[in-house]
């Protein structure tokens, strides 16, 4: 069976909603984590974009990155539009994203995106890495996904137990 493949285009701002970044991704969570850190040198760490305040998501990726194009050639007004169209007051859309992402953040963070839900459901099905050893997942596999996703494990394992 194909895998379903979720992209995202999202824009940032600065604290007092100067400064907009746009960008596209296929893990939101994810990359707006690497924004917030200030894991990526570029243009969000040198004026401290970090808010994500509009996103939106499609499956084609060619239609991502043709919407991403289309909107950074929008004036401000445009952007600001569309913003306020689906986030009047501006908030930060992924404050409630505890970071660093882990097992537990993801599936208690409120809004998840609509891209982490599948991890998200087998995430709530084990709750823990404990749990997910009883369920015959192995330390390889829980570490595989954490480490596929860019998440940090909840729960530290040693010689395939958890501890």
């Amino acid at each position: 069976m194909p895998r379903e493949h979720h992209y995202f285009v999202y824009l940032l701002t600065n604290w007092d909603n100067k400064v907009m970044y746009i960008g596209m991704t296929n893990d939101l969570v994810r990359r707006v984590y690497e924004h917030k850190t200030k894991a990526v040198k570029g243009f969000t760490e040198k004026y401290n974009v970090n808010r994500l305040v509009y996103f939106e998501e499609g499956s084609d990726v060619h239609a991502a990155i043709a919407r991403e194009k289309e909107i950074k050639k929008w004036r401000r007004e445009k952007k600001n539009a569309l913003v306020i169209q689906a986030n009047p007051e501006w908030r930060d859309l992924a404050a409630a994203w505890a970071f660093p992402p882990t097992w537990a953040t993801l599936v208690i963070a409120s809004p998840v995106p609509s891209g982490a839900r599948e991890l998200a459901r087998n995430l709530v099905k084990t709750r823990s890495h404990a749990e997910a050893r009883d369920r015959g997942c192995t330390r390889k596999t829980i570490s595989r996904i954490c480490s596929r996703q860019g998440f940090l494990p909840a729960v530290e394992m040693t010689k395939g137990r958890s501890k």
